[in-house]
């Protein structure tokens, strides 16, 4: 999995694009699912599957965190963890967001 991003950098509310990649030759018959905390991620208002892509809208600190990609060919699988982490992406003058449930508070203010 060497063209997977072990981390990726999201804000609150913004689509983080979460990508799982194989290195195999034949990946017609790849099966791909996600975890977060052990427990299968589904569709939701803030995620989205699109098999080896999983798409995350954090709308709250928990939903930062590790997730894990799972790929089989029916034989084998592998298993990859993507580290989600709060941050901010620059596009507005403001950003603020919670990074831990002990409601650590960061501002980011353009102007300074």
């Amino acid at each position: 999995m060497g063209l997977t991003r072990l981390e990726i950098t999201a804000s609150l509310g913004q689509p983080a694009n979460l990508g799982c990649y194989a290195n195999v030759t034949n990946t017609t018959s790849l099966t791909y699912s996600w975890a977060k905390n052990n427990l299968t991620v589904t569709q939701s208002s803030t995620t989205r599957l699109y098999e080896n892509v999983l798409v995350v809208t954090p709308k709250k600190a928990s939903d930062f965190g590790m997730y894990e990609c799972h790929v089989t060919d029916g034989v084998t699988i592998t298993k990859c963890n993507i580290t989600l982490l709060p941050g901010c992406n620059n596009t507005g003058e403001y950003c603020s967001f919670l990074e831990t449930p002990k409601s650590f508070f960061i501002t980011v203010d353009k102007n300074e």
